[in-house]
C-alpha cells in the first residue's frame, strides 16, 4: 500500500513540481513511484519530463478511460497520472464521478509504494482537499519573505479544518544548510507561537545552475546532472523519505478520504473547505506574522519594515478607533532596531 505525500506550496515559482519529479526518480532507484499530477491548471509536470498525455485524469473521472490507460511511463523509470485538465475542480463532481475517482485512487496505491501529489500552489479548495487526503505533507519555501507568509496563511486555513499531523517543511534554493536553518527557525518560531502546530525539518535543496539547464532541456537534473550539488540534495531527501515515509498500518488513506469525506465537506458549508475565509479579511495577527518572517531575509529594508507598520496601525486604528503611540517615527525607528538585532 502506497505512501501518499503531498507536496504542495502557498505560492507558485518556488519549485515544487521539479522537486516531486526529481524526487520520484531518486525514490524510483529502490521503489515504484507515481507522481500525481494534482495542478489542472498548469501541465508543467508534462514540460519538465518531455511527455505528451494523449488522455488525462478527466478521461477517468468521466468514465472513458481507466487509470491505467492514462499512466505513462516517464524518464527515470516513474509513472505519471497526467492532470484532469478541463475539469474545473476535482471537489465539484457528481455522485459518479467521484466513484470513478475514488475507485482509480484505489488502484494506485495498490500498485505503488509511493505517491506524489504535485498540488496547485495556494489555498484552493482542491489544494486543500489534496493536501488533507495525502498521509504525509511536504511544504516547499525559498527564503522569499512573500514564500513563508503565503505558506503560512496555507497551513492556517489547513489547520483549521482538521490538518495538524505529518507537516514537513523543505527549504529550496538556499547556499548552505545553515541558511536553510535559518529560514526554517523563524518559520517554526511563528507556526508555533500563532498556529500552535509542530512542523518538521525535512531537508534543503541548494540553488544550483545545473537545475536551470535541465529544465530547459526538459530533463530531471538528476538524470542530466547526478554528479550536481543539488542531485545530491536530492538523493539525501529520497533516503530520508525512505526510511520515515512509510505506510505500515497499509491504510488506503488517499482514496478512503475522497471517498468518506469528500461529499460531506461539501455539504456543510460553515465547517469545511469551502467555506475558508481569506486571511487577511479575518486574522488581526496576520501583519505581525509577516512582519516577523519577513525581517528573517538579510534583503529587509527598512521600508519595508515601515509599510508593514503601517499595515499594522491600519489594523490597530481600526478595532481601537485610535493611532497606538501616535504612529511617531521614532517609534518605527526604536522596533525595527529591535527587530533587526534579534525576533
Amino acid at each position: 500500500m502506497a505512501a501518499v505525500i503531498a507536496i504542495t506550496s502557498g505560492k507558485g515559482g518556488v519549485g515544487k513540481t521539479n522537486i516531486a519529479a526529481n524526487l520520484g526518480v531518486a525514490l524510483a532507484r529502490h521503489a515504484k513511484v507515481c507522481v500525481f499530477d494534482a495542478d489542472t491548471g498548469l501541465a508543467n509536470i508534462n514540460l519538465l519530463l518531455k511527455i505528451e498525455p494523449e488522455f488525462t485524469l478527466k478521461h477517468v473521472i468521466q468514465g472513458e478511460k481507466t487509470i491505467q490507460d492514462i499512466l505513462i511511463q516517464a524518464p527515470g523509470d516513474i509513472w505519471v497520472v497526467p492532470a484532469a485538465s478541463g475539469v474545473q475542480s476535482c471537489v465539484d463532481l457528481s455522485e459518479q464521478q467521484r466513484k470513478k475517482l475514488t475507485e482509480a485512487l484505489a488502484e494506485l496505491e495498490r500498485q505503488f509504494d509511493y505517491i506524489l501529489v504535485d498540488t496547485a500552489a495556494g489555498c484552493h479548495q482542491d489544494v486543500l482537499y489534496f493536501v488533507a487526503s495525502s498521509q504525509y505533507r511536504v511544504f516547499v519555501m525559498t527564503p522569499e519573505p512573500t514564500s513563508l507568509t503565503d505558506t503560512f496563511s496555507l497551513l492556517k486555513i489547513l489547520r483549521n479544518y482538521g490538518v495538524k499531523r505529518n507537516l514537513f517543511v523543505l527549504v529550496n534554493r538556499v547556499e548552505n544548510y545553515r541558511k536553510s536553518q535559518k529560514v526554517f527557525f523563524y518559520f517554526q518560531k511563528a507556526v508555533d507561537k500563532y498556529l500552535h502546530l509542530k512542523v518538521n525539518f525535512l531537508g534543503y535543496l541548494v540553488e544550483d545552475s545545473a537545475l536551470k539547464s535541465a529544465v530547459k532541456n526538459q530533463k530531471p537534473v538528476i538524470l542530466a546532472r547526478p554528479d550536481s550539488s543539488v542531485s545530491c540534495c536530492l538523493y539525501a531527501l529520497a533516503d530520508i523519505i525512505k526510511k520515515q515515509f512509510k505506510n505500515e498500518r497499509r491504510r488506503p488513506y488517499f482514496s478512503h478520504f475522497w471517498k468518506k469525506y469528500a461529499v460531506p465537506l461539501k455539504a456543510e458549508k460553515s465547517r469545511h473547505l469551502n467555506s475558508a475565509i481569506p486571511l487577511e479579511q479575518n486574522d488581526e495577527q496576520e501583519p505581525i506574522v509577516k512582519m516577523m518572517l519577513m525581517v528573517s531575509d538579510e534583503t529587509f529594508s527598512k521600508q519595508q519594515f515601515q509599510d508593514l507598520m503601517a499595515q499594522l496601525g491600519d489594523v490597530y486604528r481600526k478595532r481601537f478607533g485610535t493611532g497606538y503611540f501616535g504612529d511617531s517615527e521614532a517609534l518605527l525607528e526604536k522596533i525595527y532596531q529591535l527587530l533587526n538585532q534579534k525576533i
